[in-house]
């Protein structure tokens, strides 16, 4: 399920990134543009909570760490969007084990390349399903 990039539509989707460590974001980044997915990145759940009050339509799915410096971590922003914009994927990125919650799905440190590319590919066809309703 790893192979090239998606169809012309999820071009147009646009993931977002929160992860204070900066090879990793680098590295979920690079999966993203993989994909031919549009990409922006932050190094905090503040940033990325503000980015997505102010430009809330800008947003398809949202990467996140779970441990982050700042006053939001990634588990409270990771339940802020699906509280908020509750179509929204969160991909949530954790040393330690966790279950899948409303439209929360874990991703175990550390991850491979191809964990990641499968739960964007799967997140998008959710976005696509949904849309064709």
């Amino acid at each position: 399920m790893t192979e090239g990039p998606l169809s012309a539509e999820p071009a147009r989707m646009k993931v977002l990134i929160a992860e204070d460590d900066e090879l990793l974001r680098w590295i979920a980044e690079e999966v993203v543009e993989q994909l031919e997915l549009a990409v922006v990145s932050f190094e905090s759940a503040d940033e990325a909570i503000r980015h997505m009050r102010a430009n809330p339509e800008d947003v398809a799915i949202v990467v996140t760490d779970y441990i982050m410096p700042g006053e939001l971590d990634g588990w409270e922003f990771a339940k802020l969007v699906c509280k908020k914009w509750p179509d929204i994927p969160v991909i949530l990125t954790t040393g330690s084990a966790g279950e899948s919650e409303g439209n929360i799905r874990f991703l175990q440190k550390p991850w491979q390349i191809g964990e990641l590319t499968d739960l964007l590919r799967s997140s998008i066809l959710s976005i696509q399903r949904r849309k064709q309703r």
